[in-house]
């Protein structure tokens, strides 16, 4: 008898270079092109230089950012690429400058930061980028969120739940609709240790324009992570305390709504089964209760949008309206009746 061995190849490598060996570097893909910006040397000196293959054609071509720098936050939305913040030098020398790579035209534009950062996360959802947390030049960890809009061209600023840089690869993934930026953690520059690492996870749901917080089972460093329609994966990684090297892995589901609660605010956001109206309204609202078990003693409580609770009130079974002696905000209004619990975004004007 004889056995055949057959090596069956539905694929090739090849192999090319880049300008500079270099490493960090903030990469974006249009089409059949992929650009390279930017990078470091083994030294930790910076490159200007953005690198673009062309799939189709085997070819490179070079453009150039405006300022040589590593460690960028870097996003696609629609024709345009950003690459945002970084580091000018290996030591503490960062960047608020954003890059804006126009596609169709092969042009530069520039954009801010509210704050000079490193080693941030960055997300497309919707027609918003978000360019989350980093590395101050102070070497310590920031919180701030920049988000810019490209219909309008306006920026808002946001904060995550702990400050972080987000380290790991694919720290910040999109999936339905949503941006989920990991725990990640805070890298001494200086002393080459890791100082801090989280087990929180920031979520921007961009259809209602709202954050929330979740978690992992355990604080984590290292990990690999991966946004697949509705569920995010997070494998591996190095467990704190003690830093051991982790097997598990954790999938998020979230088919209809996240499974987890606005920044601050204890409890889970149910899907709204009941009418509040008016809504905007200028501190006085009426609801429609006929989805609640009226048998049941009802409460009223009042978060703003960072988890404060500003009202906690019993409301009379006949009662429909509150009022609301708060100011000009948005804030989550939610009725306990029994083990039913219905809430809704309400904006007093």
């Amino acid at each position: 008898m004889f056995l055949i061995a057959v090596l069956m190849t539905y694929g090739q490598w090849t192999y090319t270079t880049l300008t500079q060996a270099k490493s960090r570097m903030g990469v974006a893909v249009n089409g059949t092109k992929v650009y390279f910006a930017g990078g470091n040397n083994i030294a930790g000196s910076a490159y200007s230089v953005v690198d673009v293959y062309d799939m189709a054609t085997g070819d490179w071509i070079q453009t150039w950012l405006s300022q040589a720098r590593s460690c960028m936050g870097a996003a696609v939305a629609g024709d345009l690429a950003f690459f945002a913040g970084g580091y000018l030098d290996p030591t503490s020398s960062v960047t608020n400058r954003v890059d804006v790579y126009h596609f169709s035209t092969g042009t530069w534009t520039q954009e801010t930061l509210s704050e000079a950062r490193g080693f941030l996360a960055a997300a497309t959802v919707g027609n918003k980028v978000l360019f989350a947390g980093g590395t101050r030049a102070d070497n310590t960890p920031s919180d701030r969120v920049d988000i810019y809009d490209v219909e309008t061209g306006y920026w808002d600023i946001k904060s995550l739940s702990e400050a972080r840089a987000l380290f790991p690869l694919g720290s910040a993934v999109t999936c339905d609709n949503k941006a989920y930026f990991l725990p990640g953690g805070h890298f001494d520059l200086y002393a080459h240790n890791w100082t801090t690492d989280f087990n929180v996870i920031d979520i921007y749901d961009a259809s209602l324009d709202l954050w929330y917080v979740d978690e992992l089972s355990a604080s984590k460093l290292l990990f690999s992570v991966a946004g697949a329609e509705d569920h995010l994966i997070v494998a591996g990684g190095a467990v704190s305390p003690g830093w051991n090297f982790s097997d598990n892995v954790e999938i998020f589901s979230d088919p209809d709504y996240p499974d987890c609660i606005p920044s601050g605010i204890p409890g889970k956001l149910e899907e709204t089964t009941f009418t509040v109206y008016p809504n905007p309204c200028s501190g006085k609202i009426f609801m429609d209760l006929n989805g609640l078990n009226m048998n049941d003693q009802m409460i009223a409580t009042i978060y703003d949008m960072q988890g404060k609770q500003v009202i906690h009130q019993s409301m009379a079974k006949d009662q429909h309206e509150l009022n609301l002696p708060l100011p000009a905000g948005v804030y989550l209004l939610r009725i306990t009746a029994g083990e039913e619990v219905f809430s809704e975004l309400i904006t007093i004007q």
